[in-house]
């Protein structure tokens, strides 16, 4: 993603730049809360992106200090823990797409 290429942009030159570290204000951010998914078999891993998402942009800020701190060794280990988070959140809504496929197919409907 545009925000992982922009913390591994930090990271690798050591110099600050402009990164959305507040997970409700990033373009998924509006996306992850506008949308409400209410089917059972859906809806507990819609829930779990949240606390993964947050945690994923507080990486950006624990970035930014260890940049500040010109700490390289620590700001690396976070931002693989960034991309780790990110990987997560792909896998989660990897599993969401296929379940709503699944269910759409069966005739169910997910969305009122």
């Amino acid at each position: 993603s545009k925000w992982v290429e922009g913390l591994q942009k930090i990271v690798t030159e050591m110099r600050i730049y402009p990164l959305q570290t507040n997970s409700k204000k990033c373009a998924f951010g509006h996306f992850y809360h506008a949308i409400r998914i209410d089917h059972p078999e859906i809806a507990t891993d819609w829930g779990k992106i949240d606390s993964i998402h947050n945690q994923f942009h507080l990486k950006g800020d624990e970035v930014i200090n260890a940049v500040k701190a010109e700490d390289q060794a620590e700001a690396r280990r976070i931002y693989e823990e960034a991309v780790g988070l990110s990987v997560q959140i792909l896998e989660i809504l990897d599993t969401v797409e296929h379940k709503v496929k699944d269910l759409t197919q069966r005739g169910i409907r997910i969305f009122s």
